[in-house]
């Protein structure tokens, strides 16, 4: 079976997909893309169900996830006007967690995505500390009390929290980019008192349990 059937079937396969890959990169937005990675996985493994030997089903996935996820992740993730940063931009939680289920029946699939994720977020802390800057520069007074900064903080740690707990599973991954995002954040200081400072004196640690 292997030699005569289970060969040819797989190179035809390889085969099929990078061509439907090269057609569907070059036209479809990255969540078009995606379901029909989904919807192709699914008619595989019926498939196999219906008309081959079982063995031949982990063969035969790992060359379709190889040509249609593999080779495109990056295009896919970084794909202008569809990729994850806009994804998220956008709150696409349902395409995001098809992203998310998808990037993990790859071997390290997950950590790209969990990247853009930590850098997405430190990006959105990093705008609500220039707010605050740009207030300090318009000649607003400094001082340890600044209620609408340090709640648009905790907004966008609830926010990204629920994110991760709702799209993302709560993988170690994805909480770690929360994580990390929030420590460049908090550690990004203006004026004369720390960001640190400011949310202790406000909140009373909230960002410490989470």
């Amino acid at each position: 079976y292997t030699n005569d059937l289970e060969q040819p079937l797989l190179d035809a396969t390889r085969s099929y997909y990078g061509r439907k890959r090269e057609d569907w990169i070059a036209k479809d937005s990255t969540p078009d893309y995606l379901i029909k990675v989904e919807k192709a996985l699914n008619e595989e493994k019926v498939r196999v169900v219906e008309y081959l030997n079982p063995a031949s089903e982990p063969k035969l996935r790992r060359v379709v996830e190889d040509e249609i996820l593999q080779k495109v992740q990056m295009n896919l993730l970084e794909k202008e006007g569809s990729g994850c940063r806009v994804l998220l931009a956008n709150d696409k939680s349902e395409d995001l967690q098809r992203m998310f289920q998808l990037f993990s029946r790859l071997e390290n699939g997950l950590q790209p995505m969990a990247t853009i994720v930590e850098n997405f977020i430190t990006a959105q802390g990093n705008a609500c500390i220039d707010k605050r800057q740009a207030r300090l520069d318009s000649g607003e007074k400094d001082k340890n009390d600044d209620p609408e900064f340090v709640k648009s903080l905790i907004d966008l740690h609830e926010k990204y929290l629920g994110v991760i707990r709702e799209v993302f599973a709560s993988h170690h991954l994805f909480q770690k980019a929360l994580k990390n995002s929030f420590e460049e954040i908090i550690n990004n200081d203006v004026g004369q008192f720390s960001n640190a400072e400011l949310i202790v004196l406000k909140s009373g640690g909230v960002l410490d349990s989470a």
